[in-house]
């Protein structure tokens, strides 16, 4: 059997645990972000910021300009991604 997700078809058992369904950026290196488990917390890119793929967030203009795919954070039209359960456990959730 398999689902949709935003018009591409997977396998059922593939579906993610959870989804980041929202984010807001709130100061230069940090965001508030809802998962699709109802939990909302606050997301700092510091501790990732020495790892070179991730080096280029540590400019506040490339912080700012993410977008949401498939319930994945993204910058630099896909080049940078953070996996939803990272951010979940980096805000201290998981």
């Amino acid at each position: 059997m398999a689902i949709e997700i935003d018009g591409m078809m997977y396998p059922d058992d593939m579906q993610p645990e959870f989804e980041i369904v929202d984010a807001r950026v709130l100061t230069d290196d940090t965001m508030r972000v809802w998962f699709s488990t109802g939990e909302q917390g606050t997301f700092c890119i510091t501790p990732l910021i020495n790892a070179p793929a991730f080096k280029q967030l540590a400019d506040p203009d490339c912080f700012k300009n993410f977008n949401l795919d498939l319930g994945t954070l993204n910058w630099c039209d896909g080049t940078i991604d953070i996996a939803p359960e990272k951010v979940y456990e980096l805000c201290g959730l998981g």
